[in-house]
């Protein structure tokens, strides 16, 4: 028997796991942010990109934590299966965004490609 059985239920025990693995994450986040502002008061050229992984990291984390929490809710909900279940409806969610907008993101690559492989050859631009 896992010693905390005894104590808390398997899904109590995942839902603290998440919430530690959560906690974590946003200490390791908060420690990137110090150190980023450190660094951007000593070199102002990286500002921008350097808030722009920020901003990164931020959403990833929001993303995989409400990841985590929907996986656990749906869990204590239905169990294994409506997790699965979940996850699978998930997947044909991204597959219909992806049929949807790659069409149009690669017709704008090639109207990129095409505008820049109409421009001379020559490195001089003439």
């Amino acid at each position: 028997m896992p010693p905390l059985d005894a104590y808390l239920s398997p899904q109590s025990q995942q839902a603290v796991i998440a919430g530690m693995f959560l906690s974590f994450g946003w200490l390791v986040v908060a420690a990137q942010t110090r150190s980023h502002d450190a660094r951007l008061r000593r070199d102002g050229e990286r500002a921008a990109q350097m808030m722009g992984d920020y901003l990164s990291l931020m959403a990833e984390t929001r993303d995989c934590g409400i990841h985590a929490i929907r996986v656990l809710t749906e869990c204590l909900r239905g169990g294994p299966d409506a997790v699965e279940a979940m996850l699978d409806a998930d997947e044909a969610e991204t597959i219909a965004q992806l049929n949807r907008h790659l069409p149009d993101e690669l017709a704008q690559m090639r109207a990129r490609l095409e505008a820049v492989s109409t421009r001379s050859s020559d490195p001089r631009g003439r």
